[in-house]
């Protein structure tokens, strides 16, 4: 209702009476007060209207940031996989390490008893 210069007149020739002019008067009244609550209702909408698209704009920004949050953490995940498997790979390099060198210990050891 972008129209609000609205305009409501009654006249009547029976006004000697009274009963038109309190009926009319009383029309008035309450076409007033429904004009009102119209206005009323129309600016709570465009309100609302305004909320929400500021919300979807949020909501969309969140969802990016959300699917952006789960691509991070599924790279980390692949990397701490990654990271656990050189780490056994290490672990036994270091156990055959360690043999090679406790063997090579004990032929030092037996070198030496045979001297």
């Amino acid at each position: 209702m972008s129209d609000s210069s609205i305009t409501v007149t009654c006249s009547s020739a029976q006004d000697s009476a009274g009963l038109v002019l309190v009926d009319c008067q009383s029309f008035l009244s309450t076409f007033e007060k429904t004009k009102n609550l119209l206005e009323d209702a129309v600016n709570t909408e465009v309100g609302i209207n305004a909320i929400l698209d500021k919300l979807r704009i949020r909501t969309k920004q969140l969802e990016k940031e959300l699917e952006a949050a789960r691509k991070e953490d599924k790279q980390l995940a692949e990397q701490r996989r990654e990271a656990s498997k050189k780490k056994r790979e290490f672990y036994v390099i270091a156990e055959d390490k360690n043999v090679m060198i406790e063997v090579k210990e004990l032929e030092i050891t037996q070198a030496r008893n045979e001297l």
